[in-house]
C-alpha cells in the first residue's frame, strides 16, 4: 500500500523515489496470504479481500481511507481482471484505478502507483494481485497470455517466449550469458530453502547449471514459478 507523506499511519514508512509532483510516495504496509504450490480449498475471490484488508490493517488504515486501487478484480461478478469493481466493495468512489494487470504488481506497479500519488491523483492507494485454485506444474505456469492479446495469441506466443525475446535482446546488447541467468534462478531457490513458508525447498547446484531442459531459449526450467497466493501493498503520499 502506498500513501502520501501527509497521511498518518501507525506503522513505519518506506520511501519510494519521487519523480513527479511535490509530494513523496511511501509504502506504509504489506500483507501476504498463505502460499503453496496450489490452494485447492481457496479461491482468488476470497484471497483478494484478505490481502487488501490485511495490508490496510498493517498500515493502520481502513477501506474508507482508500481512493486509489491497483488490484485486479478476481470475480465472479463485476469485470474480472479490472480494478473498477473494487469501488463497490469499498463503498465509495475511487479517484484512481489502473487498467492493466501489469500495473498491479512488481516494480512497474509500484512506480506507476507512486507517480499517481505524487501528482495528486489519489491520497491512499492499495496495490496487489495473485491467484489460487490452479496447481503449478512444469509447464502450466504461464502457458498463456490470457485474453486481450490479439497480436500475440494468434501466433501461439505464450508467456515464456515473450520473456525469451526480452532475454535474447538483453544478451545481445549487454553480453548477458545463460550462466548468469541460471545464477539468478539458483540464488532465488537457495534463498527459499531457508524460508519455511517458501513454496519450493531444496538447494540448487552451486555453481548453477545450464544443462536443464530449455523452456524457450534462452530461459530453461530454472525460470520462476507462480505460486497460489495473493499479496497487497498500501501506499500513500
Amino acid at each position: 500500500m502506498l500513501a502520501n507523506d501527509n497521511h498518518e499511519t501507525t506503522q513505519g514508512v518506506v520511501p519510494v523515489r519521487r519523480e513527479l509532483g511535490s509530494r513523496t510516495a511511501v509504502i506504509v504496509g504489506i500483507y501476504a496470504t498463505e502460499q503453496r504450490r496450489a490452494l485447492p480449498e481457496r479461491t482468488s475471490t476470497d484471497l483478494a479481500p484478505e490481502s487488501v484488508l490485511g495490508a490496510l490493517a498493517d498500515a493502520g488504515l481502513t477501506t474508507g481511507d482508500v481512493d486509489g486501487v491497483a488490484v485486479d478484480w478476481p470475480g465472479p461478478t463485476g469485470q474480472i481482471g479490472y480494478t473498477t469493481s473494487w469501488a463497490r466493495i469499498f463503498g465509495h468512489p475511487i479517484n484512481y484505478m489502473t487498467d492493466s494487470v501489469q500495473d498491479n504488481a512488481g516494480p512497474q506497479g509500484v512506480m506507476k502507483a507512486a507517480a499517481a500519488l505524487t501528482v495528486g491523483l489519489c491520497e491512499v492507494l492499495v496495490l496487489g494481485g495473485g491467484r489460487a485454485g490452479r496447481p503449478i506444474g512444469p509447464v502450466s505456469s504461464g502457458t498463456t497470455t490470457g485474453g486481450g492479446f490479439e497480436f500475440m495469441n494468434r501466433y501461439g506466443a505464450h508467456v515464456m517466449p515473450q520473456f525469451a525475446l526480452v532475454a535474447q535482446r538483453h544478451m545481445h546488447e549487454f553480453g548477458t550469458t545463460p550462466r548468469q541467468l541460471a545464477e539468478v534462478a539458483a540464488t532465488i531457490r537457495n534463498n527459499s530453502a531457508e524460508n519455511p513458508e517458501a513454496v519450493m525447498h531444496g538447494k540448487g547446484p552451486t555453481p548453477p547449471t545450464t544443462s536443464s531442459p530449455p523452456a524457450s531459449s534462452p530461459p530453461r526450467y530454472t525460470c520462476s514459478t507462480a505460486p497460489s497466493s495473493r499479496k497487497a501493498v498500501p501506499l500513500s503520499s
